[in-house]
């Protein structure tokens, strides 16, 4: 397929397979006609709910799915000892991930790979203009970002055959595991 374009700057090579092997995995996810039917589906979910102060907030899921392509990854690594796992802004279009969680993966674990692309999915929203609160409020979590993250591994789960609730070594989710950082 190849339909996700990406390049790394300053990513070492063992970081740079687990970052192949993700988007590799991603892109039957992604362009899967099942993601657009959870997206749907997560977007009712939160409609009723509070959720991000942009006209985001109103789109059509259809509209959400449009704006996220293409897909045209710009990857950094960085380290430090924060609880943060990555960042990215609309600013300069780079998502950079913290080592300090990405040397926890191994490119042998469909579960890992799952997340790694998650996050970078979640933090190339942020290219695309969504945002979220930075602080944990309760509309934090029906963010199209946080949307996309639980979209995308539904999905992923769906794709690869998996139990909707097999939990990550880690017990939760990445974003679930970022939000609890931060009380």
């Amino acid at each position: 397929m190849n339909q996700i374009k990406y390049r790394f700057d300053g990513v070492t090579e063992k970081n740079q397979i687990l970052f192949r092997k993700a988007i590799a995995l991603a892109e039957r996810v992604v362009f899967d006609p099942m993601f657009l039917m959870i997206l749907k589906d997560e977007i009712e979910k939160s409609n009723g709910m509070e959720g991000e102060l942009s006209h985001w907030k109103d789109a059509l899921p259809a509209q959400i799915y449009a704006q996220l392509f293409p897909i045209d990854l710009n990857i950094q690594t960085y380290y430090t000892s924060r609880d943060v796992i990555g960042y990215g802004t609309a600013a300069d279009r780079v998502i950079h991930v913290n080592t300090k969680y990405l040397n926890g993966y191994s490119a042998d674990s469909l579960l890992d790979m799952m997340e790694v692309f998650s996050n970078l999915l979640h933090e190339d929203s942020h290219d695309k203009g969504f945002g979220h609160d930075f602080n944990n409020t309760k509309r934090r979590k029906n963010s199209v970002s946080y949307i996309l993250n639980r979209v995308y591994e539904r999905t992923f789960k769906y794709i690869y055959d998996m139990p909707l609730w097999v939990e990550t070594p880690y017990v939760a989710p990445w974003y679930v595991r970022v939000l609890g950082w931060f009380r």
